[in-house]
């Protein structure tokens, strides 16, 4: 198993002469995620899709999460300042959907 100052000096070896400190911190940041992510998978300790569904919807029914619309439609806002109209629509059919599912609080 490679120590921490082998997998940064590989990271750094494998970005382009170009990258900034930030392009560095999200590239270490993603392969941590990922060694973690691979490490539960093999200790077993993974969440299917439905278990995951599941325990978001007992949480907002008993309150324990809210649904921040002001976000969303900040976001929405900004979209229309930039004329993103894919991100529109994808955003008004989320948005949608959600008022139909009546989730909003």
């Amino acid at each position: 198993m490679p120590t921490v100052k082998q997998i940064v000096h590989e990271i750094a070896d494998q970005l382009p002469e170009q990258a900034t400190f930030d392009d560095a911190m999200h590239t270490l940041y993603v392969r941590q995620k990922l060694e973690r992510s691979l490490q539960a998978a093999a200790d077993g300790k993974l969440v299917t899709q439905e278990e995951m569904e599941q325990q978001l919807s007992s949480g907002l029914e008993a309150g324990l999460y809210e649904w921040d619309e002001s976000f969303y439609s900040r976001r929405h806002n900004k979209r229309h300042e930039n004329g993103n109209t894919q991100a529109i629509k994808k955003c008004d059919k989320y948005q949608e959907g959600r008022r139909q599912k009546n989730t909003y609080r």
